[in-house]
């Protein structure tokens, strides 16, 4: 592990206030009387922060504490880290979202757009009624929100949600009435969708993988059309659960468990590192996690969607 992450895992806010408050003043006893603390309880502070710090820090001279170079060196890091938390603490009382006017730019696949934004949408307008959305299929972005396994180490990142694949078929397909084995899924003719820069495209290689012709008959870029498209061809297609739910009551199609393994798909949400001191969009994601809360996401796509 990082040294330097060692160091200020040993550190908290009270160890920071009596280096500066030493720093500034020059004196103990100033020091105690500026943090509220007794001067023995400021000592004991400063020999905490000598050991972990592994410096004097401060040497007692006739004119007060001087600093080490050391000291020196950290101070102005340490004035400005407490500031920006002062700063934080007095902007997060003071935020109110009601009347806050702000334009977000979100990064989602068509999936999330067409059964999870609908969902932020209805949170927000409650809350933040003057919040509105941009999206985007490419980045960058405020937050994104869909599979995107790429953006997991560049990003900070929350799982929402872990769901599977499954087929539809429309009535035209002799899978209405009969069940799809693995031999019928891979001589099957195949409507396929690969969701740009998400993780979807792993299906397609699947596909490949284990078929040496895979019969694709028409492949998108968007997921949102293949229900469309099933439900007046013979046509099949894979699409994650919650998708496949959501379109079975707006498209005349059936669900069928799909007969070969796929990777699970991990819905997260991400945001740029770190959101700082952007307090809109501190709030945001605290929005999205309660939106999105697996709870939550029981009551909109049903237990068999989100596990």
């Amino acid at each position: 592990m990082d040294i330097r992450i060692l160091i200020i895992r040993g550190l908290n806010i009270t160890d920071l206030e009596v280096f500066e408050a030493v720093y500034r003043l020059g004196r103990i006893g100033a020091a105690a009387k500026a943090v509220g603390r007794p001067q023995p309880s400021v000592s004991n502070i400063l020999r905490h922060l000598r050991e972990r710090l592994q410096d004097p820090l401060f040497v007692r001279t006739p004119e007060g504490m001087m600093p080490t170079r050391q000291a020196h060196n950290l101070a102005p890091y340490i004035t400005e880290a407490l500031e920006a938390l002062k700063t934080g603490f007095s902007n997060a009382k003071t935020f109110d979202p009601s009347n806050h006017q702000r334009n977000f730019s979100i990064f989602l696949t068509d999936i999330a757009e067409a059964i999870l934004l609908p969902e932020l949408l209805s949170a927000t307008q409650t809350q933040a009624p003057a919040f509105s959305f941009e999206t985007t299929r490419h980045g960058p972005a405020d937050i994104a929100i869909g599979f995107f396994p790429d953006l997991s180490n560049s990003h900070d990142h929350m799982t929402l949600f872990k769901t599977d694949y499954v087929c539809i078929a429309g009535r035209q397909s002799p899978f209405w009435s009969k069940p799809l084995s693995r031999q019928d899924f891979l001589s099957a003719q195949h409507a396929l969708g690969t969701a740009e820069n998400s993780g979807h495209r792993k299906t397609a290689k699947t596909l490949e993988e284990l078929s040496e012709r895979p019969q694709i008959a028409v492949t998108l870029p968007s997921f949102l059309a293949l229900p469309a498209i099933v439900a007046g061809t013979q046509l099949i297609a894979t699409v994650p659960r919650p998708l496949a739910m959501v379109m079975a009551e707006r498209a005349d199609i059936k669900i069928l468990p799909c007969p070969i393994d796929l990777p699970k798909i991990e819905i997260a949400m991400y945001w740029r590192r770190p959101a700082g001191k952007d307090f809109a969009l501190s709030w945001l994601i605290e929005l999205c996690k309660k939106t999105f809360s697996p709870e939550r996401l029981q009551t909109v796509f049903g237990a068999n969607a989100v596990f």
